[in-house]
């Protein structure tokens, strides 16, 4: 054939309203460049990193190639707007075929029966390429850490499993022979997939370069791992996000004497992650402390009392989050709520579990003022409540004290939502508010000691409600603030510092940066406060990370205007600053089209300004100075990623306190300064440690320091000459028969 070759392209700019169309792409299509650099509107972000198509190529280029193309070769071109069916129409009269599309505003196409004419007229397409051979291989080959001993062992002989995605259309069979005579190579197996042929190749790593220069191949990758989605990924990801890491477990911390009340189906007594033959059911029973009727045991209930509290003793599925904790049961259903509750309460219960809802309404309704009421009187519960598995938030997750509890992925993908509805709630507020994995949980069945696997917010709330447990019991053991329990320190944390604790330790769902998860849309009517991570608000000894808490009753609280301030420092800006304020709200009258009743602010004076709870830069996900304040919410948070030492001044104000008084709990966590050690004892002047720590050598030592002009003598301070004269004497005197602390 003869070659053509490209005419220069016309002179072309990249006008606003070019750009702007070219923006619009992004929304329609996927636009995920998380960790590509810098894209733009003219970007094609690809797997493989991004490309810079901002200098036009435009279509009598592409024309050019029309008859110098081998066969069935691929080529990408990029329009200057969103598709239409007018474009799609004339791309196909023209003899392109618009495929698989890439963002933005991309398609992959063939040039086998594309008119020369016909192309060069197509004004539409701004920027073409062919089908690079860098673009056909994930960076992430070789990158990968794997978890099962299969995978382990090929990456230990320089082999591995990989995806190999097939042109659509292109000849499978001439890939797969292409792929054989690559020496060691196997061809595992074949699938199709969105109309494309898929093989799974086992090769070495070092040869995988090679299979981007097979003219049918598309894209190459690692194939998927698949591993357990279980109970034993759910504990370490609810206190460490990290694989296997347990930092509370490490501490004793695993439910000992903490009770969760479930109302759901009926647990099985019989499964071995709750049976007790030797001990009734009752306070003597290893597990379950109450049960409020008698029947079939159910699949669903026992499967989330197992994710709470479940124990067979051994590290494997049939153990819980709060695996030495015990549970109180009760049927769930909404007319009996209060009654039940109230019944697990009074056998010990102060965290409670409700995997079940009402997907009819969005009202704040009944069942909304039962959870408001029960816990307005009973300060020290928190309830948590799965959210609907349906796309948009109902009923009773928008009631204001509930933890309306989301479902993220399991591992390694618990970055993501899995199921949850969407926020807010009817009259505004930020809901759901935390997260836990639910997807493809395996936990305890019915009978035995199997287990079964189910997905749903359902298994998240008991993820939620056994973190619960494990922060209440770390208040209880003392642990609070020297990071080691100490029985002298122990406490009864209010439902509010619970539910303040928790979200503070909220990492944002979309994606992950570092350590820290820096969030973007965060916080957000999707997500709340994001994903528990325990370990970041709960201080244990040795941690960079510090923690300061208030916890004020409600018949301590504040009325209107009232006003509470607390002092904190922050030594240095490693580790973000993050400060939560819950408070428990009496629930709206019925008929209430609001159900805002007492509102409470947070406002931090820091070096770098003044910060407004719930008043964020969602883009950047942290708090931005000034800003709105928040009428509507019961958790107010500020969030510094990078704070800047120095004193913060946290101050809790009364906005408007239409019944009693309002109490609140406050979570500070971050690189905090340490109390000042106490200053030492003026009148002490020879730092003597025997009894009398005060006596006639001290008068010696003061008299020495006068006459030498030491600044220590300089006891009132005095900055007016002569600095040393006869009031120090007066004042050295008076701090001696003061005496020392």
């Amino acid at each position: 054939m003869p070659h053509h070759t490209p005419r220069a392209p016309r002179a072309s700019r990249l006008t606003p309203g070019l750009l702007a169309a070219l923006a619009a792409c992004t929304l329609a299509g996927s636009a995920m460049a998380d960790g590509q650099a810098n894209p733009t509107p003219t970007s094609l972000l690809l797997r493989a990193g991004t490309v810079d198509a901002a200098t036009p190529r435009l279509a009598p280029t592409l024309a050019a190639e029309i008859g110098a193309a081998a066969p069935g070769a691929r080529y990408i071109i990029q329009l200057d707007g969103p598709m239409t069916p007018g474009r799609r129409a004339r791309l196909t009269a023209a003899g392109i075929e618009p495929g698989a599309y890439f963002p933005d505003c991309a398609y992959l196409i063939t040039l086998d029966k594309a008119d020369a004419a016909a192309v060069a007229a197509l004004g539409f397409i701004r920027w073409w390429s062919p089908y690079r051979a860098e673009w056909k291989l994930d960076p992430e080959i070789g990158q990968r850490r794997y978890q099962t001993p299969e995978r382990q062992a090929l990456a230990k002989q320089g082999r591995d499993l990989l995806t190999v995605v097939v042109f659509q259309g292109a000849d499978s069979g001439a890939v797969e022979r292409a792929i054989l005579a690559i020496r060691g190579a196997e061809v595992l197996e074949e699938q199709a997939i969105a109309g494309h042929v898929e093989m799974t190749v086992r090769m070495r790593l070092a040869d995988a370069p090679r299979l981007a220069a097979i003219p049918g191949i598309q894209f190459v990758e690692p194939s998927p791992e698949i591993t357990d989605r279980s109970n034993l990924n759910t504990r370490w990801v609810v206190q460490s996000n990290i694989a296997g890491v347990t930092p509370l477990y490490a501490q004793g911390l695993r439910g000992e004497g903490q009770i969760v009340g479930i109302l759901d189906g009926r647990v099985s007594t019989s499964h071995c992650s709750f049976s007790d033959p030797v001990n009734p059911i009752g306070p003597t029973h290893r597990k379950i402390v109450r049960m409020a009727s008698t029947g079939t045991a159910n699949s669903h209930g026992s499967h989330c009392a197992g994710t709470a509290v479940g124990d067979a003793g051994v590290e494997d599925n049939t153990r819980g989050v709060a695996y030495m904790g015990k549970l109180a049961w009760g049927p769930s259903g909404g007319t009996a709520f209060f009654a039940q509750t109230d019944a697990n309460h009074d056998a010990g219960a102060r965290v409670h579990t409700n995997s079940w809802g009402n997907d009819g309404t969005t009202a704040y309704d009944s069942l909304c003022r039962a959870i408001d009421d029960f816990t307005w009187q009973n300060e020290d519960d928190v309830i948590c409540f799965a959210v609907t598995n349906l796309t948009i938030l109902k009923n009773p997750e928008n009631a204001k004290n509930v933890l309306a509890v989301g479902n993220v992925q399991n591992t390694p993908t618990q970055f993501t939502i899995c199921t949850g509805g969407r926020g807010p709630t009817a009259d505004g507020r930020l809901k759901p508010e935390i997260w836990a994995p639910g997807c493809s949980t395996i936990s305890s069945s019915t009978s035995g000691c199997g287990t079964a696997t189910m997905t749903g917010t359902s298994m998240a709330s008991p993820a939620i409600a056994g973190s619960t447990m494990l922060v209440r019991q770390y208040y209880m053991s003392g642990f609070y603030p020297s990071g080691a329990a100490n029985p002298s320190d122990a406490r009864t944390p209010s439902g509010a510092l619970l539910r303040a604790t928790l979200m503070n330790t909220g990492q944002d769902i979309t994606h992950a940066s570092g350590s820290f998860q820096v969030p973007t849309g965060y916080p957000s009517v999707q997500e709340g406060w994001g994903r528990v991570k325990l370990d970041d608000a709960l201080y244990l000894a040795g941690d960079a990370r510090k923690l300061h808490i208030e916890d004020v009753p409600n018949a301590q609280g504040l009325a209107t205007s009232g006003q509470d301030e607390y002092a904190v420092a922050v030594a240095t800006p490693g580790q973000p600053l993050r400060i939560t304020l819950c408070w428990t709200e009496p629930p709206a009258a019925a008929g209430a089209a609001n159900p805002v009743i007492n509102d409470l602010d947070l406002t931090v004076i820091g070096p770098g300004g003044t910060y407004l709870g719930n008043a964020f830069n969602t883009a950047q996900g942290e708090s931005v100075v000034g800003g709105v304040r928040d009428a509507k919410n019961n958790t107010e948070q500020v969030l510094l990623i990078n704070p800047l030492p120095g004193e913060y001044t946290v101050r809790i104000s009364g906005a408007a306190v239409g019944v009693g008084t309002q109490g609140y709990a406050l979570v500070v966590t971050g690189d905090l300064q340490t109390e000042p050690p106490p200053a030492p004892c003026y009148a002490n002047c020879d730092d003597s440690t025997t009894a009398p720590i005060l006596n006639v050598s001290d008068f010696g030592c003061f008299l020495t320091r006068y006459a030498a002009g030491e600044a220590y003598a300089n006891c009132d301070q005095s900055t007016t000459a002569p600095v040393l004269n006869v009031a120090d004497f007066g004042c050295f005197l008076a701090s001696y028969a003061a005496g020392c602390p």
